[in-house]
């Protein structure tokens, strides 16, 4: 009996190293069907959330004093709708503030 469950655990590791292999098996991470609940990023971290969201709120008055942002609503409202989409559609555990900057380069 022990025998064959080891032949079967052998082969159940054979059949998953070769989807893996073959790429027929995804992996958590690789799944986008898995977004927002794939735990991306939960390696050492050293901020916690609320001080990771004051950090980025510092760091965005910092790049507004230093740089023109558009003012035109219609382009602000269009590229911040496609960025909401795309956090939304993302791993993403912060809010996101989108502004467009006016630069030359």
């Amino acid at each position: 009996m022990l025998c064959r469950s080891v032949l079967l655990l052998a082969a159940l590791t054979a059949l998953s190293l070769g989807g893996l292999a073959q790429g027929t098996i995804k992996k958590p991470k690789d799944d986008p069907e898995a977004i927002g609940s794939r735990n991306i990023g939960q390696g050492v971290n050293f901020y916690s959330l609320d001080k990771e969201i004051a950090l980025g709120k510092q760091l965005a008055q910092e790049v507004e004093r230093q740089a023109k942002v558009v003012s035109d609503p219609v382009i602000a409202e269009y590229v911040n709708r496609i960025g909401q989409n795309l956090v939304r559609n993302s791993d993403a555990k912060v809010p996101f503030t989108i502004k467009v900057l006016d630069s030359k380069r």
